[in-house]
């Protein structure tokens, strides 16, 4: 067994496990849970640390600048299982069934959440929320993390996001209630970004609210580049959608038409030609 211990961390690695922290705090987990690992250097008097995403949560090993060879190794290591696993850590395709962690895990590699500030549990807590609020029938296309504003500008602290193919989904758990938002994409009818010196917001313009989020400049790019596109999108399948509409209701209007002359000529009575027409319109 390959053990690495660091400040107030231990990471241990036997034959079939992983096994994070000591005693009666210890989680254990299969190689096949691993996730992602991130290494970062000591820096400024502060420790480095690798950070370990496994498919129920994340876990930092600190340690000290006398300590980073063997948590450069440790690195090493769990970067070659991932390898082997044929988990791609810089390409993950988004998936319906991502475990909390998981998605906190996306929205951060593809830039979709601040590299600081943030901490990892209480996210993981908002991403529940999310996932339970998600619906068989959707299909989600995006994660991400950011602060939400009320309309009176006041924050309202930071929320897991998701986007799926027809909402826009935010939550927050707070200490003894869920705050969950949901809007349609087909609403948006705008999109709007204002820098500030900490920070961008995004405005989210609806048909009668709007909705204020902010994040680093880098990252607030990132979010409304891919976010754009899936607001775009959707709008497209909404405008199809209701030209087939409009199409089935012509086709049906063609046919009351074509049972009125038969009416007129005599062919069929009056109660058959209101019988057809109730048929037609679902009545």
């Amino acid at each position: 067994m390959r053990e690495y211990k660091g400040h107030m961390a231990k990471v241990r690695l036997d034959e079939e496990e992983i096994i994070l922290g000591d005693g009666k705090k210890e989680i254990h987990f299969p190689y096949t849970d691993l996730v992602n690992v991130e290494f970062n250097k000591p820096s400024g008097g502060m420790n480095g640390n690798v950070r370990i995403t496994y498919k129920n949560g994340i876990y930092v090993a600190n340690f000290t600048k006398r300590m980073i060879d063997s948590f450069e190794e440790l690195y090493k290591v769990l970067g070659n299982i991932l390898t082997e696993l044929g988990i791609d850590v810089d390409n993950v395709p988004i998936r319906n069934d991502f475990t909390p962690a998981e998605m906190f895990n996306y929205s951060k590699i593809n830039g979709f959440c601040d590299d600081i500030e943030y901490s990892h549990d209480l996210v993981i807590q908002h991403f529940e929320c999310v996932k339970k609020a998600i619906m068989p029938e959707e299909k989600v296309l995006m994660y991400f993390v950011a602060k939400l504003h009320k309309n009176n500008g006041k924050k309202d602290g930071n929320y897991a996001f998701a986007v799926t193919d027809t909402r826009l989904i935010g939550a927050q758990q707070q200490f003894s209630k869920v705050v969950l938002d949901s809007f349609q994409l087909e609403t948006i009818t705008k999109l709007r970004v204002e820098t500030k010196i900490l920070s961008d917001i995004l405005y989210i313009e609806m048909d009668d609210e709007f909705l204020m989020i902010s994040a680093h400049s880098k990252t607030m790019k990132n979010i409304v580049e891919k976010f754009s596109e899936i607001v775009n999108q959707a709008k497209q399948d909404a405008a199809k959608s209701e030209r087939r509409g409009f199409i089935i209701r012509g086709s049906e209007a063609d046919e009351i038409l074509k049972y009125k002359n038969l009416y007129d000529s005599g062919i069929i009575t009056l109660e058959e030609f209101e019988a057809k027409k109730k048929q037609l319109l679902d009545l």
